[in-house]
């Protein structure tokens, strides 16, 4: 898939494409540390990214 591809699968599903919380291990871990900086590579949604904004975390989403 290209990037325009996968603008079209998102926008698409007003609901998201995937889950709606960060992988388990992402909370597990971010759970023992501080709010601080992260980056969320091959972002997808931002569903992670944007958990991790909203629990105190500066956080950049980062995909294609």
């Amino acid at each position: 898939m290209d990037a325009a591809q996968w603008d079209e699968r998102y926008r698409a599903s007003a609901g998201g494409v995937w889950a709606t919380q960060p992988p388990a291990v992402v909370r597990e871990i971010t759970g023992a540390l501080p709010a601080g900086t992260a980056i969320d590579v091959a972002t997808g949604d931002g569903r992670t990214a944007l958990w991790l904004a909203e629990h105190g975390w500066r956080c950049t989403g980062l995909d294609f």
